[in-house]
């Protein structure tokens, strides 16, 4: 990995079978493997263990070291972080997930955020009017039925993926800052004094999924991303176990 480069992989988890998913829960540590457990429901645990077995492989693509030897904190609001020494570059990395997709972004000495939506018709519009700002809601009225849709998922996850930057997550106001469209940025920000550093990039994921990142680069013209899908079987090699 180049050191100014994010590295974007996602996996289609439809696609799992059960020998890809024993292979993803042999990669983990103990304590993830028990809270995989602890799902109700069967696809929760698989989406859970695919999440964080591609994690561990594209963050092996950062400096090479072994997919099971990553050790993780959770952060105040939950946002997971690499444990690494006081000389180890400063690796960064956030993941998301939604129906038949899972999504990880990596970075080195970069805050990074990442979400991933699967677009629904009709769109939950009402979480529009309750919190988007009164500009993201005028995005909205210039554009009807599937437009109108496509336009509430892309200003959903860009908002969902700066929370996620600023590990926040739900403790940051949905309406204290604004996102633009076309281009993806940041608009406004009431929390965070220093909120133009921050670059906002979306794009479409086959023909249902959007994905939105958000990074702290203030001197990017445009972010330097190296996104491509991870089959499960090159994922299990990746996880050393076929």
């Amino acid at each position: 990995m180049a050191q100014e480069e994010i590295i974007l992989r996602w996996i289609e988890t439809g696609r799992i079978r059960s020998w890809h998913h024993d292979a993803f829960a042999a990669v983990l540590d103990d304590e993830e493997r028990t809270r995989a457990r602890r799902f109700r429901f069967k696809e929760d645990e698989v989406t859970f263990t695919v999440a964080h077995a591609l994690a561990r492989c594209t963050l092996s693509e950062v400096d090479g070291r072994p997919p099971r030897l990553w050790t993780f904190r959770i952060g105040p609001y939950g946002k997971p972080a690499v444990v690494v020494a006081q000389n180890e570059p400063k690796i960064r990395f956030n993941l998301s997930h939604t129906k038949d997709l899972t999504i990880v972004a990596a970075t080195i000495g970069r805050e990074v955020g990442v979400d991933v939506e699967k677009i629904t018709c009709p769109a939950p519009l009402e979480i529009a009017d309750r919190y988007f700002t009164r500009q993201e809601r005028d995005l909205l009225t210039q554009s009807a039925g599937l437009a109108r849709d496509e336009a509430f998922f892309s200003i959903w996850t860009l908002k969902e993926a700066y929370m996620k930057a600023l590990s926040r997550g739900m403790d940051l106001p949905l309406d204290s800052f604004t996102v633009g469209l076309d281009p993806a940025r940041l608009v406004r920000s009431d929390q965070d004094k220093t909120w133009e550093r921050w670059q906002l990039w979306q794009g479409r994921i086959g023909a249902s999924h959007i994905a939105a990142l958000a990074v702290d680069w203030p001197d990017a013209d445009e972010l330097p991303i190296s996104g491509r899908a991870v089959d499960p079987n090159e994922l299990s090699s990746l996880c050393g176990l076929i």
